[in-house]
C-alpha cells in the first residue's frame, strides 16, 4: 500500500466471493503499483518495484472503482487458505512469491531489518493469504543470520483445527500458531448461558493436538468489539478463561494487553489482580504434572503440582459457566493434611487435604 506512483496494464476481474473466477478478462486498469521511495533517495535500496513484483490489487484509478484485479501473466498463488476458493488475495498490491526478484527484496529487507533490531522472533501477520513454504527458507535464513533460535508465532484465522495442522505440515512445523480453536470454544462456554459442555472445552484443539505448537490466548487486537474479527469474551469469563491458559501446561499463553490494563477508549476495564496472580505463577513456575477432572457439563478442575525456586507446590483450580457448587479432586498424596487457601481471597475457610491429598473444592 502506498505507493508513490500509478502504471496501466491489463488485469483480469475477479469475482470477491471466488478468486478463480473471471467476471472480465483484459481489461486495461491504472494501479498504484510503482514504489521509488523518494524520501529514501537511495539510501538503502535502489531497486524499483512495479507491478511486474505483484499479483494483483484491489482498486482501479482509471474508474474510481474497487475491484479484485488479477495482472496479466500472473496467477494467484496456489498454496494458501481455500476460503473464496482461492485467499491468496487480502488487500494492498499482492507479494507475488514466483518473481525472483521480489524474493530477492524481502531476503535483503529481512535480513536489514534483523541487523537494526537484533530481535528475538517474529509475529507473522495473515499467513493462510501467504504461500504455505514461503516462509521456511526465510525464518531459516534469519536463524543464521541472528545466530539463536527464534520464537515464531503465526496468525491462521481459521476455527477448523485441520487448516491449521495442514500449516504446520506445509511449512515444516517451524512456525507455532495461535489456537484460534480454543479461542472459540471459549467464546461459546462464556456466551451460551451455561449450555456448553465444560468438558468439551479443548476438543478439536491445537492445544490438544500439538501443544508444543500451540500458542493461546483468550483475546486480542482482532476480536475486540467493532473489529473485523469480533469474538469478544465477556468480562465474567475473563478469569475463567486465562486460568485454562495461563494455569495449565499445555501450550504458550499470551495475554492480551486490552486485559491486563484495560482499553479506555472502549470502556473496557482490566481484568484485575487476579490476572497478574496467574502470570506471575506461570512465569515463576515449572508445570511438573497434572491432573484433569473434565468430569462434569458445569463444573470442570484440574489438580497441578508445580517447582517454584526448586521447591513444590500443590495447585487446585476450579471453574463453571453455570452455577456454583463443588468437585472432589486429589493434589498428591504425599500432600495429605496440608491446609490450601483460595488464592483469589473469594473463599475465606481453608481446605485441609485428606489422607489421599484430596478434598472437596
Amino acid at each position: 500500500m502506498g505507493a508513490d506512483e500509478t502504471e496501466t496494464i491489463e488485469a483480469d476481474i475477479k469475482a470477491e466471493d471466488n478468486h478463480l473466477h473471471n467476471i472480465e478478462n483484459n481489461k486495461t486498469v491504472e494501479v498504484w503499483t510503482k514504489f521509488t521511495f523518494p524520501g529514501r533517495q537511495g539510501k538503502y535500496d535502489n531497486y524499483i518495484w512495479t507491478w511486474h513484483n505483484f499479483t494483483g490489487i484491489d482498486y482501479d484509478e482509471r474508474k474510481n472503482q474497487e475491484e479484485i484485479l488479477e495482472f496479466e501473466g500472473h496467477e494467484w498463488d496456489e498454496n494458501v487458505d481455500s476460503e473464496n476458493n482461492n485467499f491468496d488475495y487480502l488487500m494492498g498490491a499482492d507479494l507475488d512469491f514466483t518473481v525472483s526478484e521480489t524474493v530477492e527484496q524481502l531476503e535483503k529487507w529481512g535480513h536489514w531489518f534483523s541487523e537494526m533490531t537484533k530481535i528475538d522472533g517474529f509475529r507473522l501477520d495473515a499467513i493462510k493469504h501467504i504461500d504455505f513454504k514461503y516462509f521456511d527458507k526465510w525464518l531459516e535464513q534469519r536463524a543464521k543470520q541472528l545466530d539463536k533460535k527464534l520464537f515464531i508465532v503465526g496468525e491462521y484465522w481459521s476455527e477448523d483445527l485441520g487448516k491449521l495442522e495442514h500449516y504446520l505440515e506445509q511449512s515444516g512445523d517451524k512456525i507455532q500458531l495461535f489456537d484460534v480453536p480454543l479461542h472459540f470454544n471459549l467464546k461459546e462456554a462464556s456466551s451460551t448461558n451455561g449450555e456448553f459442555d465444560m468438558r468439551t472445552l479443548f476438543d478439536n484443539t491445537l492445544t490438544a493436538s500439538q501443544p508444543e505448537l500451540s500458542v493461546t490466548f483468550v483475546d486480542n487486537h482482532d476480536t475486540q468489539e467493532g473489529q473485523a474479527l469480533q469474538s469478544w469474551i465477556p468480562a465474567w469469563f475473563k478469569e475463567h478463561a486465562y486460568s485454562l491458559i495461563l494455569l495449565r501446561k499445555k501450550g504458550t499463553p499470551t495475554v492480551f494487553w486490552g486485559d491486563l490494563y484495560g482499553i479506555p477508549s472502549h470502556n473496557v476495564n482490566p481484568v484485575g489482580d487476579n490476572l497478574r496472580t496467574m502470570i506471575a505463577l506461570r512465569k515463576g513456575s515449572e508445570f511438573l504434572r497434572e491432573n484433569d477432572y473434565f468430569d462434569h457439563p458445569d463444573i470442570i478442575g484440574w489438580t497441578n503440582i508445580l517447582k517454584i525456586d526448586n521447591k513444590e507446590y500443590g495447585l487446585s483450580c476450579i471453574l463453571t459457566n453455570k452455577n456454583g457448587g463443588s468437585k472432589y479432586m486429589i493434589i498428591d498424596k504425599a500432600y495429605a493434611g496440608k491446609v490450601y487457601i483460595d488464592l483469589f481471597g473469594r473463599h475465606e475457610i481453608p481446605i485441609t487435604l485428606d489422607q489421599n491429598g484430596g478434598a472437596e473444592f
